[in-house]
């Protein structure tokens, strides 16, 4: 049974979702032709496949609203934050400075086309991206990834209207 997100907790999952699968240097990365075929590797809350591409929207570890008036007629805004985590496969052969720095670059393109996005309609406006965890990769040793990936963790800052 699938669940539909509503409401101001988990309805800003969906906006970053929706606003994530739009961005192209998230479907290049995935390989995905469009919109609708990036959303197959954005998953809520967890994921049961843990192998990469992916991105999880999460609450994280502190659900967090506001709500403040401004503007000239003090018109109610809403705040909150929502945690992004992407993780995408190391390229064979590069070195950890080249894995490192291409995983970089596809994340410094992936924000980039989120801000791009940030306040159209039925998708989060954006005001602050914060890196939550720093970019890793797991050991080598490990034997399910066998540190063929890297992964980074960001809280993205919103503010708008009501979100319903």
């Amino acid at each position: 049974m699938a669940v539909t997100p509503t409401g101001i907790a988990s309805l800003p999952l969906k906006h970053l979702r929706d606003q994530l699968s739009e961005s192209s240097a998230f479907q290049a990365e995935v390989g995905a032709a469009n919109a609708a075929a990036a959303l197959a590797f954005i998953h809520y809350v967890a994921s049961a496949t843990t192998a990469p591409p992916l991105a999880v929207v999460d609450f994280g570890d502190r659900l967090s609203f506001a709500r403040q008036a401004r503007g000239s007629r003090n018109f109610p805004l809403q705040q909150g934050e929502v945690f992004l985590t992407l993780r995408f496969a190391i390229t064979a052969g590069d070195t950890e400075a080249e894995a490192g720095l291409r995983f970089m670059n596809v994340v410094g393109a992936i924000v980039a086309d989120l801000w791009g996005t940030a306040g159209r309609a039925g998708f989060l406006d954006l005001d602050q991206v914060v890196q939550e965890s720093p970019p890793s990769r797991p050991p080598v040793k490990e034997a399910k990834s066998k540190g063929d990936f890297y992964q980074v963790t960001f809280v993205l800052g919103y503010e708008g209207g009501v979100v319903a």
